[in-house]
């Protein structure tokens, strides 16, 4: 028991050693850059994922696509909408 608690330990700790001589960092990159690369992937989710992924597995899923559990159903209020 404390020699599987002792290994834990040390196999944990490990991420956090630090090396005796550290690669050189590279170089950071600008702020700016970084703004640029999440709106481009927050661009790409919207329209890529969202607008395009999305419907064509939703059509291709056909009724399966809008299963839920017994259970759930049996929570979720009945809505009915009047072109149905």
């Amino acid at each position: 028991m404390l020699l599987d608690a002792a290994l834990v330990r040390l196999v944990g700790s490990l991420p956090l050693a630090r090396p005796r001589n550290p690669p050189l960092p590279a170089a950071p990159r600008p702020a700016s850059s970084d703004g640029c690369i999440l709106g481009l992937a927050v661009l790409l989710d919207a329209a890529l994922v969202r607008l395009v992924l999305l419907p064509v597995l939703l059509r291709l899923a056909g009724r399966a696509g809008w299963w839920s559990p017994a259970w759930l159903h049996k929570v979720l209020p009945d809505i009915k909408f009047s072109h149905d």
